[in-house]
Protein backbone atom coordinates (compact mmCIF):
# COMPACT_ATOMS: atom_id res chain seq x y z
CA UNK A 1 0.00 0.00 0.00
CA UNK A 2 1.24 3.46 -0.93
CA UNK A 3 -0.71 6.56 0.09
CA UNK A 4 0.25 10.17 -0.66
CA UNK A 5 -1.36 12.95 1.38
CA UNK A 6 -0.61 16.43 0.08
CA UNK A 7 -1.94 19.98 0.16
CA UNK A 8 -1.77 23.07 2.37
CA UNK A 9 -4.51 22.03 4.79
CA UNK A 10 -2.06 20.30 7.10
CA UNK A 11 -4.56 19.80 9.90
CA UNK A 12 -6.92 17.86 7.63
CA UNK A 13 -4.13 15.79 6.08
CA UNK A 14 -2.62 15.06 9.51
CA UNK A 15 -5.98 13.87 10.83
CA UNK A 16 -6.27 11.62 7.77
CA UNK A 17 -2.79 10.27 8.51
CA UNK A 18 -3.84 9.39 12.07
CA UNK A 19 -6.94 7.58 10.81
CA UNK A 20 -4.86 5.49 8.42
CA UNK A 21 -2.40 4.58 11.18
CA UNK A 22 -5.26 3.48 13.41
CA UNK A 23 -5.98 0.72 10.90
CA UNK A 24 -2.54 -0.76 11.50
CA UNK A 25 -2.19 -0.98 15.30
CA UNK A 26 0.15 -3.98 15.17
CA UNK A 27 2.49 -2.61 12.52
CA UNK A 28 5.94 -1.35 13.43
CA UNK A 29 5.85 2.36 12.60
CA UNK A 30 8.90 4.15 11.18
CA UNK A 31 8.75 7.93 10.78
CA UNK A 32 11.17 9.71 8.46
CA UNK A 33 11.35 13.50 8.80
CA UNK A 34 13.56 16.36 7.56
CA UNK A 35 16.35 15.02 9.79
CA UNK A 36 16.49 11.82 7.72
CA UNK A 37 17.87 11.42 4.22
CA UNK A 38 17.52 9.23 1.15
CA UNK A 39 19.63 6.50 2.72
CA UNK A 40 17.22 6.33 5.66
CA UNK A 41 14.36 5.69 3.23
CA UNK A 42 16.21 2.89 1.45
CA UNK A 43 17.19 1.24 4.73
CA UNK A 44 13.67 1.43 6.09
CA UNK A 45 12.02 0.27 2.87
CA UNK A 46 14.39 -2.32 1.43
CA UNK A 47 16.45 -3.30 4.45
CA UNK A 48 15.89 -6.60 6.21
CA UNK A 49 15.21 -6.60 9.95
CA UNK A 50 16.28 -9.25 12.43
CA UNK A 51 12.70 -9.54 13.61
CA UNK A 52 10.21 -10.41 10.88
CA UNK A 53 7.37 -7.97 11.43
CA UNK A 54 5.02 -5.87 9.35
CA UNK A 55 5.89 -2.23 9.15
CA UNK A 56 4.43 1.04 7.99
CA UNK A 57 6.73 3.90 6.95
CA UNK A 58 5.65 7.54 7.22
CA UNK A 59 7.75 9.87 5.05
CA UNK A 60 7.41 13.59 5.71
CA UNK A 61 8.01 15.85 2.67
CA UNK A 62 10.13 13.23 0.89
CA UNK A 63 8.48 13.89 -2.46
CA UNK A 64 8.14 17.68 -2.29
CA UNK A 65 11.74 18.02 -1.05
CA UNK A 66 12.98 15.65 -3.79
CA UNK A 67 14.64 13.33 -1.30
CA UNK A 68 13.57 10.43 -3.49
CA UNK A 69 12.40 10.08 -7.08
CA UNK A 70 8.81 9.05 -7.56
CA UNK A 71 9.95 6.25 -9.88
CA UNK A 72 11.32 4.33 -6.89
CA UNK A 73 7.74 3.75 -5.73
CA UNK A 74 7.31 1.18 -8.51
CA UNK A 75 9.95 -1.06 -6.95
CA UNK A 76 9.01 -0.89 -3.25
CA UNK A 77 8.09 -4.23 -1.60
CA UNK A 78 4.41 -5.08 -1.76
CA UNK A 79 4.23 -6.09 1.91
CA UNK A 80 5.28 -2.64 3.18
CA UNK A 81 2.83 0.19 3.82
CA UNK A 82 4.16 3.58 2.72
CA UNK A 83 2.57 6.93 3.59
CA UNK A 84 3.93 10.19 2.20
CA UNK A 85 2.74 13.20 4.21
CA UNK A 86 3.54 16.25 2.09
CA UNK A 87 3.09 19.74 3.53
CA UNK A 88 2.84 21.29 0.09
CA UNK A 89 0.65 20.98 -2.97
CA UNK A 90 2.35 18.60 -5.38
CA UNK A 91 2.38 19.54 -9.05
CA UNK A 92 -0.32 18.11 -11.31
CA UNK A 93 2.34 16.39 -13.42
CA UNK A 94 3.86 14.64 -10.41
CA UNK A 95 0.45 13.61 -9.08
CA UNK A 96 -0.41 12.10 -12.49
CA UNK A 97 2.70 9.91 -12.34
CA UNK A 98 2.29 8.93 -8.70
CA UNK A 99 -1.34 7.93 -9.19
CA UNK A 100 -0.16 5.04 -11.35
CA UNK A 101 1.21 3.26 -8.27
CA UNK A 102 -0.32 5.04 -5.27
CA UNK A 103 -3.51 6.47 -3.80
CA UNK A 104 -3.25 10.27 -3.79
CA UNK A 105 -5.43 12.47 -1.57
CA UNK A 106 -5.41 16.25 -1.87
CA UNK A 107 -6.20 18.56 1.06
CA UNK A 108 -6.71 22.07 -0.21
CA UNK A 109 -6.70 24.91 2.27
CA UNK A 110 -10.14 26.56 2.73
CA UNK A 111 -10.26 30.05 1.25
CA UNK A 112 -10.58 31.72 4.65
CA UNK A 113 -7.14 30.43 5.64
CA UNK A 114 -5.51 31.89 2.53
CA UNK A 115 -6.74 35.24 3.77
CA UNK A 116 -5.65 34.67 7.39
CA UNK A 117 -2.18 33.50 6.34
CA UNK A 118 -1.78 36.55 4.07
CA UNK A 119 -2.21 39.07 6.90
CA UNK A 120 1.03 41.00 7.38
CA UNK A 121 2.25 44.62 7.54
CA UNK A 122 2.74 46.44 4.25
CA UNK A 123 0.90 43.75 2.32
CA UNK A 124 -1.88 44.28 -0.21
CA UNK A 125 -2.44 40.54 -0.48
CA UNK A 126 -4.82 40.56 2.49
CA UNK A 127 -7.30 42.78 0.68
CA UNK A 128 -6.88 40.81 -2.54
CA UNK A 129 -7.69 37.53 -0.79
CA UNK A 130 -10.52 39.07 1.19
CA UNK A 131 -12.36 40.24 -1.92
CA UNK A 132 -11.31 37.75 -4.58
CA UNK A 133 -12.58 34.84 -2.47
CA UNK A 134 -15.78 36.72 -1.55
CA UNK A 135 -15.46 35.71 2.10
CA UNK A 136 -18.80 36.17 3.80
CA UNK A 137 -20.85 35.08 6.85
CA UNK A 138 -20.71 31.41 5.82
CA UNK A 139 -16.91 31.56 6.24
CA UNK A 140 -17.19 32.84 9.84
CA UNK A 141 -14.91 35.69 8.81
CA UNK A 142 -15.14 37.74 12.03
CA UNK A 143 -14.69 34.73 14.33
CA UNK A 144 -11.81 33.32 12.28
CA UNK A 145 -10.06 36.69 12.13
CA UNK A 146 -10.49 37.30 15.88
CA UNK A 147 -9.17 33.81 16.63
CA UNK A 148 -6.11 34.28 14.40
CA UNK A 149 -5.30 37.65 16.01
CA UNK A 150 -5.64 36.13 19.47
CA UNK A 151 -3.19 33.39 18.51
CA UNK A 152 -0.79 35.96 17.04
CA UNK A 153 -0.94 37.97 20.27
CA UNK A 154 -0.27 34.88 22.39
CA UNK A 155 2.66 33.95 20.15
CA UNK A 156 4.08 37.49 20.27
CA UNK A 157 3.79 37.37 24.07
CA UNK A 158 5.97 34.26 24.05
CA UNK A 159 3.32 31.70 24.95
CA UNK A 160 3.96 28.01 24.26
CA UNK A 161 1.62 26.06 22.02
CA UNK A 162 0.48 24.06 25.06
CA UNK A 163 -0.59 27.27 26.80
CA UNK A 164 -2.18 28.61 23.62
CA UNK A 165 -4.15 25.38 23.24
CA UNK A 166 -5.50 25.63 26.79
CA UNK A 167 -6.23 29.34 26.50
CA UNK A 168 -8.18 29.03 23.23
CA UNK A 169 -9.70 25.62 23.89
CA UNK A 170 -8.23 24.27 20.65
CA UNK A 171 -5.93 21.32 20.13
CA UNK A 172 -3.04 23.01 18.37
CA UNK A 173 -0.27 20.96 16.80
CA UNK A 174 3.36 21.96 17.10
CA UNK A 175 3.65 22.68 13.35
CA UNK A 176 0.56 24.90 13.52
CA UNK A 177 2.04 26.91 16.36
CA UNK A 178 5.34 27.28 14.50
CA UNK A 179 3.45 28.85 11.57
CA UNK A 180 1.57 31.22 13.90
CA UNK A 181 4.79 32.17 15.68
CA UNK A 182 6.50 32.93 12.38
CA UNK A 183 3.61 35.14 11.27
CA UNK A 184 3.48 36.97 14.61
CA UNK A 185 7.09 38.12 14.27
CA UNK A 186 6.03 40.45 11.46
CA UNK A 187 3.95 42.55 13.88
CA UNK A 188 4.49 44.57 17.02
CA UNK A 189 2.17 43.91 19.95
CA UNK A 190 0.55 47.35 19.83
CA UNK A 191 -0.64 46.74 16.27
CA UNK A 192 -1.95 43.26 17.08
CA UNK A 193 -3.90 44.53 20.08
CA UNK A 194 -5.32 47.43 18.06
CA UNK A 195 -6.54 45.15 15.27
CA UNK A 196 -8.01 42.70 17.78
CA UNK A 197 -9.94 45.48 19.52
CA UNK A 198 -11.14 46.65 16.11
CA UNK A 199 -12.45 43.17 15.29
CA UNK A 200 -14.34 43.00 18.59
CA UNK A 201 -15.86 46.41 17.85
CA UNK A 202 -16.90 45.30 14.35
CA UNK A 203 -18.52 42.19 15.79
CA UNK A 204 -20.49 44.34 18.25
CA UNK A 205 -21.58 46.75 15.50
CA UNK A 206 -22.81 43.96 13.26
CA UNK A 207 -24.68 42.11 15.98
CA UNK A 208 -26.39 45.24 17.32
CA UNK A 209 -27.23 46.69 13.90
CA UNK A 210 -25.32 49.92 14.48
CA UNK A 211 -23.94 49.80 10.95
CA UNK A 212 -25.36 48.92 7.56
CA UNK A 213 -21.93 48.21 6.09
CA UNK A 214 -21.03 44.64 5.19
CA UNK A 215 -18.47 42.80 7.29
CA UNK A 216 -16.06 42.56 4.34
CA UNK A 217 -16.13 46.34 4.02
CA UNK A 218 -15.55 46.85 7.73
CA UNK A 219 -12.68 44.37 7.81
CA UNK A 220 -11.15 46.07 4.75
CA UNK A 221 -11.27 49.44 6.53
CA UNK A 222 -9.66 47.86 9.59
CA UNK A 223 -6.81 46.44 7.49
CA UNK A 224 -6.27 49.76 5.74
CA UNK A 225 -6.22 51.61 9.06
CA UNK A 226 -3.67 49.46 10.86
CA UNK A 227 -1.62 47.88 8.08
CA UNK A 228 0.37 49.87 5.55
CA UNK A 229 -0.87 48.59 2.21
Amino acid sequence: MIVVLHGKDLEASYNRLLKILQKYPEHHKIKLTHDDNQESFYLATFGKELIDRQKIIICENYLSDNKIKHTILKTTPQDIALIFWEHKQLSAALVKEIQKVATVENFSLPQIFWFLDSISPKSHRSLEHLHSFNLGPDQNLIWQLANRLLLLILAREGASYELASKFTGRNLFNWQWNKITSQSKMFDLATLYAIYKGIVKIDFMLKTGITNLKENTLVSLLIIKYLSI
